[in-house]
């Protein structure tokens, strides 16, 4: 299949090789609100395949990021090639998105403020690999495509600490929310 930059939306069924489906929108702006093309592709797959995606350009720089929803929560990821020779890795280079960009935007990156902590059952928690100050892995680093500074400013992001009441039975060792701590 092709699509181009036809200020249309399309919707796309594709079936797997499980015989599972793979539900596509494709939405293509010719000109956003910065005068640039965009494309976005709301992907929702029932499917364990992998989707691979070709991207052809005439002119110009392409840019791509990945982005997705999981429990109300969005999260930035990477694109692969997995083993395909005909494929190309991405990267982690300008990944503040092209909405964030807008220079009337204020960005908010994270940083790792804690990278050991001991949880409310006594154990030792280890985030080995970050180091404290620096940007999280889980937020925008920037630049923005066009060179600028981003994001604008950070805040604590990486293991997180609050004090809960001592009644709270939630938080006791054999409570319910202590398991994703």
């Amino acid at each position: 299949m092709q699509f181009g930059l036809d200020d249309l939306t399309h919707g796309i069924t594709l079936r797997g090789s499980d015989g599972d489906t793979c539900f596509i929108t494709l939405t293509s702006l010719s000109e956003e609100f910065n005068g640039k093309p965009h494309m976005l592709l709301d992907v929702f797959s029932k499917t364990n395949n992998r989707l691979c995606i070709n991207l052809v350009s005439t002119e110009g720089t392409v840019h791509m990021w990945q982005g997705y929803v999981l429990r109300h929560s969005g999260y930035y990821a990477s694109f692969t090639k997995y083993n395909y020779s005909w494929a190309v890795d991405g990267d982690n280079v300008m990944q503040v998105s092209d909405m964030a960009s807008t220079r009337s935007a204020i960005t908010v990156g994270a940083y790792n403020s804690k990278v050991f902590f001991r949880n409310v059952s006594g154990q030792n928690i280890n985030y080995s690999g970050y180091s404290i100050g620096k940007i999280a892995a889980f937020s925008s680093h920037g630049p923005t495509a066009d060179g600028r500074t981003k994001p604008d400013i950070t805040g604590p992001g990486m293991a997180l600490a609050s004090a809960v009441r001592a009644v709270d039975s939630g938080f006791m060792p054999t409570g319910s929310a202590t398991t994703i701590w």
